[in-house]
C-alpha cells in the first residue's frame, strides 16, 4: 500500500483532468496546422519515458498494458493513442510552424507551468524522474494539489471563449 495514497489519486484525477483540456485547447486552436502537416514531430523515444517513470505509469493505470513495444503511443490514424500520462515533453514542444499569437503563447505559458508545477518534488528531482512516489512529502504532495487546481482553474478562465469544446 502506498503511503499518500489519497493525495496522489487526487493529484491524478486533476491531472489528468489538465492533460485533457490542454491538449483539448491545442485541438481548438492548432488544429489547422496539425490537420495539415504531413511531418511526425512525435517520436517512439518520447513515448518511453510513459513507461519509465513511476509517476506516469501511476497516471496511465490500466492504460499503461496497451503500450506498443515496437510503436509507443503512436498510431497511424490518430497520432498518440493514450489521453493522459504523456511524458512532459509533448505538453512543452511547439513546432514552429505554429503562427505566435496570444492564444499559442497562452497555451505554451500554461504547458511550462504543468511541467514546472512537478519540479523540485523530492530534493531536486522533478516528479516524473523520480524511482518511488513514497518518499514524497504529504506537504509537498499538497503543494502539488494546490498548484494543479489553480493552473486548471486559469486554463479554464482563459480560454473560456473556448467552451464548451473543453471539459
Amino acid at each position: 500500500m502506498i503511503k499518500n495514497l489519497a493525495l496522489l489519486n487526487n493529484i491524478k484525477s486533476v491531472h489528468i483532468r489538465l492533460e485533457k483540456i490542454l491538449q483539448m485547447v491545442a485541438a481548438n486552436i492548432l488544429s489547422k496546422e496539425c490537420s495539415e502537416c504531413t511531418d511526425i514531430c512525435c517520436k517512439k523515444k518520447f513515448c518511453q519515458e510513459s513507461m519509465d517513470s513511476t509517476f506516469l505509469l501511476f497516471i496511465l493505470g490500466k492504460q499503461a498494458k496497451l503500450y506498443s513495444k515496437t510503436d509507443g503511443w503512436l498510431t497511424m490514424d490518430q497520432g498518440c493513442s493514450t489521453p493522459f500520462g504523456r511524458p512532459p515533453v509533448c505538453y512543452e514542444f511547439f513546432c514552429s510552424k505554429f503562427k505566435n499569437d496570444k492564444y499559442i503563447n497562452d497555451l505554451k505559458f500554461f504547458s511550462g507551468l504543468f511541467k514546472k508545477i512537478y519540479n523540485n518534488t523530492h530534493g531536486n528531482q522533478h516528479m516524473v524522474v523520480l524511482k518511488s512516489l513514497e518518499t514524497i512529502t504529504n506537504y509537498r504532495l499538497g503543494k502539488i494539489l494546490n498548484d494543479l487546481q489553480d493552473l486548471e482553474q486559469n486554463i479554464l478562465n482563459t480560454f473560456s471563449h473556448l467552451q464548451p469544446a473543453i471539459p
